[in-house]
């Protein structure tokens, strides 16, 4: 995939393969469904997943970065996976969710693949209840939903059955910057002289 670089090819490769090992011995309906995790279920997690990590560790290159992979998988174990990179980026207005291994960002309007992704749809499913949860929309929301934050951040979550296979999701964060008049005749959204106007009607 064009959108995905060498290194994100190798962490969702050998994310896949760490979170295998981990779901031998742990059964995704035994994660948490709150946000955030309690401390101590979280360190619980964290060293079934290092010990996951050291059962296939002959299969993962010695130059892949064990921390980072393992503090990406613990974010999806008990948190919201990805998201809790995409979400703290200022830069990404919309994220779109409609399949694990899909995530659309759109920056300054360009829409682009995201290299993150779920290693599966349980983990994206799970994502989505934390995200209800925040809002006391857990242990059973309704199949359609959809919350705002207190920053504004605007969610939209549909479950299965109405979602095909696992959940849907958009996120739209508020814009924080906005682009004045003189940006706007520069990117031709706007003509010199109909700038002009708007400005003699706001001093007016």
């Amino acid at each position: 995939n064009p959108g995905h670089d060498e290194q994100a090819r190798y962490y969702n490769e050998f994310a896949m393969i760490v979170m295998e090992s981990f779901l031998d011995h742990f059964d995704p309906r035994e994660l948490p469904e709150a946000y955030p995790a309690d401390p101590e279920v979280k360190d619980n997690i964290r060293q079934a997943l290092v010990q996951a990590y050291d059962n296939v560790s002959s299969e993962i290159p010695q130059n892949v970065n064990r921390d980072a992979l393992l503090e990406a998988l613990l974010n999806e174990a008990v948190g919201l996976g990805p998201l809790e990179y995409y979400l703290d980026d200022e830069s990404i207005t919309d994220i779109h969710i409609n399949s694990p291994s899909r995530i659309v960002l759109e920056r300054q309007g360009q829409l682009t693949l995201a290299d993150r992704t779920f290693t599966n749809a349980d983990f994206l499913y799970l994502a989505a209840l934390r995200l209800l949860s925040i809002q006391g929309l857990g242990a059973h929301p309704p199949l359609l939903n959809e919350v705002r934050f207190s920053d504004g951040t605007l969610v939209q979550v549909i479950l299965p059955p109405v979602a095909v296979g696992a959940p849907v999701i958009t996120i739209r964060k508020p814009r924080r910057h906005f682009i004045n008049l003189s940006q706007m005749v520069e990117r031709g959204s706007l003509s010199p002289a109909m700038a002009s106007f708007l400005q003699l009607c706001v001093d007016a």
